[in-house]
Parts: C-alpha cells; sequence; structure tokens
C-alpha cells in the first residue's frame, strides 16, 4: 500500500473498526493514534441510529499500525499466529 497517496479513501464492508482497535490497543496499549482513533469509532456507533466508521484513509492506517519493530515485519502466517497468541 506505500504506492498510494495518504489521503487515498479506503472503504470496507463491514464494521470491525471497534474490535479491530481493541486488539491493537491491547499489543500496543500505548500507542495514541489507536486510542483516539477507537474513541472516535465509539462515539461513531453510539450515535442513534449508529453511524459507520468507514470510510477511513491510508494515512490513518498507516498511522495506527503497529509502531513497535518487532510487530512491523508480520508479513506471513506463522508470524501472525504467533502475534495473535501473545
Amino acid at each position: 500500500m506505500g504506492n498510494f497517496c495518504t489521503t487515498q479513501k479506503v472503504y470496507f464492508g463491514h464494521e470491525y473498526s471497534t474490535a479491530n482497535l481493541k486488539f491493537a490497543a491491547h499489543v500496543e496499549p500505548d500507542n495514541q493514534d489507536v486510542k483516539k482513533k477507537a474513541e472516535w469509532c465509539k462515539q461513531q456507533r453510539e450515535k442513534q441510529p449508529p453511524e459507520p466508521t468507514t470510510p477511513s484513509t491510508i494515512g490513518n492506517y498507516y498511522s495506527c499500525i503497529a509502531k513497535k519493530p518487532q510487530l512491523q515485519n508480520l508479513n506471513n502466517r506463522r508470524n501472525a499466529t504467533i502475534l495473535i497468541t501473545i
């Protein structure tokens, strides 16, 4: 995804943002970008009726991905499985 502009919008088909960010916060509890995005998602979903958390942007994705060097190279299924068991 490195070739995309950081403002490129990303639309997804399911509302997994809150669950994904909860996992991200568990893995990296000090990641402030994850905390901010999780709070925004929570507010969106608590509205009546609930509002979607899509679209997002490539830039937002990059700000919320793992900051720890040991987590940045999760590029194969074996490593991802190890991460999930932490």
